[in-house]
């Protein structure tokens, strides 16, 4: 299930999702992603976490560009919506922790 984001949800960050850098030695296919937000020209991934500064580190494949692991903000999904350019950004309610290599798409080793 899909729901239009807001930053309402932001109570729902998993208490379990590492902080940034905290999975920095972990291979990029054994990465838990925690969660997944998407818009009509494009997908994030978020692995990392930093409240404070309202900071994700991820998988990132926003169209058209060059999929790649790195950092984004929770500003940078929102921002992103121009009414009369893309749809919203929403957040997939129903996604489930597991690691990158389960998940069609995502490249690992960038």
């Amino acid at each position: 299930m899909l729901g239009i984001l807001d930053m309402s949800q932001f109570s729902i960050v998993p208490g379990s999702m590492p902080r940034l850098y905290e999975t920095l030695d972990e291979p990029f296919p054994n990465k838990l992603v925690h969660m997944h937000f998407l818009r009509e020209n494009g997908e994030w991934f978020a692995v990392e976490y930093d409240p404070e500064q309202r900071m994700f580190y991820g998988y990132i494949d926003v169209r058209p560009g060059s999929p790649h692991w790195g950092y984004f903000g929770l500003d940078e999904v929102m921002d992103c919506w121009i009414p009369s350019l893309c749809s919203k950004p929403e957040l997939d309610l129903d996604w489930r922790i597991r690691p990158a290599k389960d998940i069609p798409g995502i490249l690992g080793g960038e």
